[in-house]
């Protein structure tokens, strides 16, 4: 690479002393202290049937508990009310394992290049969450500059123990900023931020500090003098680490190496082993990451810090050939070995014990399992409704005693089964597949209790199960006319298809063929994406193993269809397809391996594919121009019970499928280009800073805002433009060499213009050479892929090794081009091939030109479903 800004060249560029930094990308501060997040159980007698309201409402009452306190300690209000009050004396400096204000210890949070303090995490209860920062600003002579505070909590700043604005009020998206102007002195001045959040399900545990002006004279460092000059030190070994064909490279230093491995089995209590590593330390095998940490005692204080390495040329595909039957077999049982499905704070059994039960595996456990499924129910945590499904699913097949009966009965009999019934809690009710599931139980819990009352709506068995049929069918009625808003997705098509699956096996007959139908059409659409045995696809809603498509759970549905196909062992809604009388349609197999280029609608998106032997580009168009028109989303015409209603939500909420450049994304992955499983290749705008981020949209997945995407046939143009209101500013490709068989970067194109045919030349230099425009070649087997870029990329390593490229610009321009040995015969002739094209950006109007005409135009959309507060 003509720039190859790795973490050891980032941290040369940062430091000014052995005790300071200079500010990170865009005046971002990247070393702080914290404390916390204290978590505690939040109630409430707050009441809405409308639970955007109900949140919002929640956020607006956690927010009023921001106490700040004078010098007497008199309580005096939240940071909004202190703009009066200029002096706030807490519990004293940050320090390493003192304790702060809100009783956490202070912990080091001084980071490879993350400007914010990211703390993201899942609650399935509601949670008031309690967070405290710290770091010190040195200036080098008094001056006033303007700070930007970004944060999704309430937050309070404070310079110098004095007050100087915040974020008055949480919320879920977009982020929120203050800009405030500050007056620093010469040498240190010690920065403070309280912050207070709501706990509801994913949520954004985030703050960070911007310096927009006077850069040149402001540099960071700790709150803490003991451990300054060490953490430096720490963190320049860290950023040092190489990682090489399985092997770490640690110098003279030695470091606690552990091996974290996400646990899928609630109840596995095994630790993750650590040994001690210097030198040329060899990686065991069968280890996918490592955790490099620095132990340190210095003056008094004593401190970890660390780097997790993901070894992304170690994660590969799992794949099995067998008979359908012994196929169904196999994933009953690599379900079964799972005791409890890990869901963090808990475990989910029910999947579990219905697919021991279908083997005839008798677990003395599995009945206090069984009860403890439903006193999460009880409890309504998050997800309720996937236990609620799979508890069904079981009384419908099998008999249970009389003590279960009992105690099934008084669950189901008080459940809220939709926003607009009593009760308060963090339930989502309104995504594609929570719907589904939600009216569903409805239907049958309300026709198990006909003459019963369920307390919480007030309606008989027969009554509710009335009003649960009618939304199923207009659930069904909506995705049959348009598609479905989750299309493709990797995780949750799993679950809308067990939920649909439920109506297939347990629906009447008219509800039960129309269901079947709906799979058949889901497993459609991934034939039509599966390519070399993985699905490829453009996704209404996604998370990190995007990267890794070959391990993503709906391979479970990709490897039914075809046995060839990787698989991946445990996915729990495959008991639902292992025990249920649905039959995959045998002609799908065909359907994989056909080649494809086409375009078809799904919810509002218009999903193109050009798919050959070779390679497989595909993407949702951005904007559409095919003269579609929306479905309508405007909640206030819809009546809160209605499913219209529920589904304009769940589009604000988690991510819409009308594709505009400039607004807001979410969980929506936008295009692939894939010359095998592994040797993919996407871009993304990041909704964070950092790869172990719990966002969403994340590092990988979804964009934090959406770009201009226009594809035609083996050609795909993409426009980004960042506003200055979002706090990312640059994109990335995600470009995994070590998956490709050559790579000819932009290095190397002055010997392709060197070989193109006369007249070709002066294109060629005007893409390539003046300016900073560049170009990527790719090859895996005979299939090629080429990739310009309006900006010259960098190589970056955050996790990942040799699999990122940042793009540091707010406004840039990329072309995707696929070809192949059969297609355009040499490696080198589709080089120059691809290069005759001659992409040229103009930014100033927002136009893409491929090979001498408009390509494509980037205007600004206006949609606003995106925006929820």
């Amino acid at each position: 690479m003509t720039i190859n800004r790795t973490k050891k060249h980032y941290l040369e560029e940062m430091k000014i002393a052995m005790d300071r930094w200079k500010l990170g990308y865009e005046g971002f501060v990247c070393q702080y202290m914290v404390s916390g997040p204290k978590v505690s159980d939040y109630e409430s007698d707050i009441i809405d049937k409308d639970q955007f309201k109900l949140e919002e409402r929640l956020r607006k009452q956690i927010a009023r508990n921001l106490i700040m306190k004078d010098d007497a300690g008199i309580d005096i209000g939240s940071g909004k009310a202190l703009a009066g009050e200029k002096s706030y004396i807490g519990s004293g400096k940050a320090l390493v394992g003192e304790k702060s204000d809100i009783c956490c210890e202070w912990e080091i949070a001084a980071t490879l290049g993350n400007g914010f303090i990211d703390k993201s995490a899942f609650y399935s209860t509601l949670k008031k969450i309690e967070l405290e920062v710290s770091t010190v600003l040195v200036a080098s002579e008094s001056t006033r500059t303007t700070i930007r505070l970004w944060s999704y909590m309430a937050a309070a700043l404070f310079v110098n123990g004095n007050y100087e604005g915040g974020t008055d009020t949480p919320v879920y998206k977009p982020i929120n900023y203050k800009d405030v102007e500050i007056e620093l002195n010469k040498g240190e001045n010690e920065v403070l931020i309280k912050c207070l959040n709501l706990g509801v399900r994913d949520t954004r545990n985030i703050v960070g500090v911007q310096v927009l002006d006077k850069r040149e004279k402001i540099c960071v460092t700790l709150p803490d003098k003991r451990i300054r000059e060490k953490v430096y030190e720490n963190l320049n070994e860290l950023g040092n680490l190489k990682y090489e064909d399985g092997k770490l490279y640690l110098g003279l230093k030695e470091y606690t190496i552990s091996f974290p491995k996400w646990k899928s089995d609630y109840e596995d209590g095994s630790e993750n082993e650590s040994v001690k590593g210097t030198g040329e330390f060899v990686i065991p095998d069968g280890k996918e990451s490592v955790r490099v940490s620095c132990e340190n005692l210095v003056g008094g204080a004593s401190y970890t810090i660390g780097r997790t390495i993901e070894l992304s040329d170690r994660i590969g595909s799992f794949v099995e050939k067998q008979k359908e039957k012994a196929d169904k077999q196999r994933y009953l049982k690599t379900i079964a070995e799972v005791k409890s499905a890990n869901r963090g704070e808990f475990g989910f059994s029910i999947m579990n014990i219905l697919a021991r039960k279908a083997l005839g595996i008798d677990d003395p456990l599995d009945r206090k399992r069984f009860f403890d499924d439903l006193d999460l129910v009880e409890k309504r945590v998050d997800c309720a409704d996937f236990l609620l499904c799979g508890i069904i699913r079981y009384i419908k097949n099998y008999e249970v005693d009389e003590e279960l009966a009992s105690r099934i009965r008084e669950v189901l009999l008080n459940f809220r089964y939709l926003m607009n019934m009593e009760g308060s809690d963090g339930m989502c009710f309104w995504s594609e597949n929570h719907s589904l599931m939600f009216y569903s139980c409805m239907m049958f819990a309300g026709n198990m209790y006909r003459d019963d009352v369920f307390t919480r709506s007030g309606m008989t068995g027969k009554e509710l199960s009335l009003y649960g049929e009618r939304k199923v069918l207009e659930w069904l009625k909506d995705v049959e006319e348009y598609g479905f808003e989750e299309f493709l997705s990797a995780t949750y098509t799993n679950v809308t298809f067990g939920a649909l699956l439920n109506l297939v096996d347990f629906a009447d007959e008219s509800i039960s063929k129309r269901a079947s139908k709906l799979c058949d059409r889901m497993l459609e659409e991934i034939a039509m994406h599966s390519f070399k045995g993985t699905m490829i696809a453009p996704m209404g809603r996604v998370y990190r193993g995007v990267i890794y498509p070959f391990r993503e759970g709906v391979q479970s549905l990709v490897h039914m269809i075809n046995n060839d196909a990787p698989s991946i062992s445990g996915e729990g809604w495959l008991s639902y397809v292992a025990t249920s009388k649905y039959v995959f349609d045998e002609r799908l197999k065909e359907l994989m391996e056909k080649p494809l280029d086409t375009s078809y609608s799904t919810g509002n998106a218009l999903i193109n594919i050009k798919k050959t032997e070779d390679y497989c580009l595909t993407s949702v168009q951005s904007p559409r121009s095919d003269g579609y028109k929306r479905w309508k989303n405007e909640k206030g015409d819809f009546p809160l019970d209605s499913h219209a209603w529920l589904k304009a939500a769940n589009e604000s909420f988690h991510g819409t499928t009308f594709f505009e450049p400039g607004t807001y994304g979410y969980q929506q992955h936008m295009w692939y280009a894939a010359l095998s499983a592994e040797a993919v290749v996407f871009i993304n705008h990041p909704g964070c800073m950092a790869e172990g981020s719990g966002m969403r949209p994340g590092y990988w997945h979804g964009n934090g805002v959406m770009p201009a995407l226009r594809q035609q046939g083996n050609v795909l143009g993409g426009i980004y433009k960042i506003p200055d209101e979002h706090p990312v500013g640059f994109v990335h490709i995600y470009l995994p060499e070590k998956r490709f068989d050559e790579v000819c970067e932009f290095e190397d194109i002055r010997s392709v213009i060197g070989a193109l045919p006369f007249g070709t030349e002066n294109a060629a230099v005007k893409s390539n050479g003046e300016g900073n425009s560049s170009w990527l070649f790719l090859r895996k087997a005979e299939g090629y892929l080429a990739i310009w870029c309006s900006e010259k990329p960098y190589k970056y390593s955050d996790m990942i090794f040799d699999s990122e490229l940042r793009i540091a610009s707010r406004n840039s321009a990329y072309v995707v081009i696929c070809g192949s040995k059969a297609e355009d015969g040499s490696f080198e002739d589709f080089r120059n091939k691809a290069v005759s094209f001659a992409p040229y950006y103009d930014k100033n109007c927002g136009k893409l030109f491929v090979s001498g005409t408009e390509y494509m135009k980037y205007v600004k959309g206006t949609d606003k479903t995106q925006y929820v507060i």
